[in-house]
């Protein structure tokens, strides 16, 4: 019955994401944006390939760094593998089993830790929010007085706010380990020790600010070579598109995506960037050609850590957490 409702979940999501591409497509012009992913070649592909490559192996950079700091050693390239492995799952399985979740059980079969295991997955990802926030705010205070329309000056505000206050709970709340364990009274007993352990792993960060202030100046790096990403591959397709925008907006955007409600982000990623887009001027033809062809790219890539997968599946299970 699990496995009948996770298949279920998947079509549902499925279905959104189709939905809501069907509507933007009729929203579109269609000749226009068939003009645009007209302009994509393989040099432009591979490349993209090389870059968003470095980009993943900086972000292994980054979790290696959140790990040392538990005295948890994994070296890079393997840490790269786990990016890579979990990029194919949430790109072909969504729903099912996310990124996040492979990257985490990829990192516990090798250490064997299963609180520290998701504790630096989330702190990987919750710093690069940060400082993918962190670019929006620095560009918001250059290009304010250019913005016709107030209302992107609240979303990054609100967005602000919104992680401001996670930090806050996480590590500015004493007593935030004795919430937990009231929570977590009433969950099986292995559930809530792990949840427990998580967030008492989670708090310990707070006693290394200089590494967590280090994890966020490399995100605003890693990030703003994300926005530049998109800002390439508009180029490549004869959009004038400026990198600003894509600071501006990308840290709300990967919020919405995150939000579980569609196959991988489809359809829900490229609506809201229409409509942050669109408040700059940017017409629909192009954002739907951009994102949806910088997707299918990324698909691509992805694929790499499929067969990464499956030539790791050929090997003994207990050979896999070896040095």
């Amino acid at each position: 019955m699990a496995f009948r409702g996770k298949n279920i979940k998947i079509v549902l999501k499925l279905g959104i994401s189709l939905v809501l591409l069907l509507i933007l497509f009729r929203l579109t012009d269609s000749r226009v944006f068939f003009q645009y992913v007209s302009q994509i070649g393989w040099p432009m592909v591979v490349g993209a390939w090389v870059y968003y490559s470095i980009c993943q192996w900086l972000s292994a950079i980054r979790w290696q760094w959140l790990l040392a700091a538990k005295e948890i050693h994994v070296p890079v390239y393997k840490l790269f593998e786990f990016y890579m492995v979990g990029m194919f799952f949430n790109n072909f399985l969504p729903g099912a089993v996310g990124g996040d979740v492979v990257k985490g059980y990829d990192l516990y079969r090798h250490t064997q830790q299963a609180d520290e295991a998701i504790v630096s997955v989330f702190m990987e990802r919750f710093t690069g929010l940060i400082g993918l926030t962190l670019l929006a705010i620095f560009t918001l205070v250059f290009v304010f007085p250019q913005l016709e329309s107030s209302l992107v000056s609240y979303l990054v505000g609100a967005t602000t706010l919104f992680l401001v206050s996670i930090c806050v709970v996480i590590w500015f709340t004493p007593s935030l380990p004795q919430w937990v364990q009231l929570l977590t009274n009433k969950l099986p007993e292995k559930a809530g020790a792990l949840v427990e352990d998580s967030v008492c792993a989670l708090v310990a960060y707070r006693h290394h600010p200089s590494l967590v202030i280090k994890t966020i100046l490399l995100s605003l790096l890693i990030q703003g070579l994300f926005a530049l990403y998109y800002a390439f591959a508009a180029m490549a397709m004869e959009m004038e598109i400026s990198v600003i925008y894509f600071l501006l907006f990308l840290p709300l955007i990967t919020l919405v995506t995150m939000v579980p409600i569609s196959f991988g982000g489809l359809g829900l990623r490229e609506a809201i960037m229409i409509a942050l887009f669109g408040l700059v001027g940017i017409t629909s033809a192009q954002i739907l050609a951009l994102s949806l062809s910088v997707h299918v790219i990324n698909l691509g890539l992805s694929l790499f850590g499929g067969l990464i997968w499956v030539v790791r599946k050929r090997v003994p299970q207990s050979s896999f957490g070896a040095q």
